[in-house]
């Protein structure tokens, strides 16, 4: 999402999320610690994708407890909702 927000919002294309992330850190769409919290997000995807055999069980079950995923449902809310507020202005079609 971050990289389909970057791409609808300031024309750029991005290979990976993390690069997407840092370019909005840049432009102030993000402060250092909602880049930090997405970043460990994108980390701990990447491990279970990569690693997961290695995966902390304890982790993964704290992670669901306190229910930590609900930040990537708050930031897709915040961002369709950023493009729907620019459109028509916005330079792509994001609909």
């Amino acid at each position: 999402m971050a990289r389909y927000f970057v791409q609808q919002k300031y024309q750029l294309s991005f290979s990976q999320s993390r690069e997407a992330l840092d370019e909005l850190k840049s432009r102030g769409d993000l402060t250092p610690e909602q880049h930090g919290e997405l970043m460990k997000i994108i980390g701990f995807r990447n491990v279970l994708v990569h690693d997961y055999l290695d995966v902390n069980d304890g982790i993964v079950q704290a992670i669901v407890t306190k229910k930590q995923y609900l930040i990537l449902e708050k930031w897709m809310v915040v961002w369709h909702g950023e493009l729907d507020e620019c459109e028509p202005d916005c330079p792509n079609e994001n609909k």
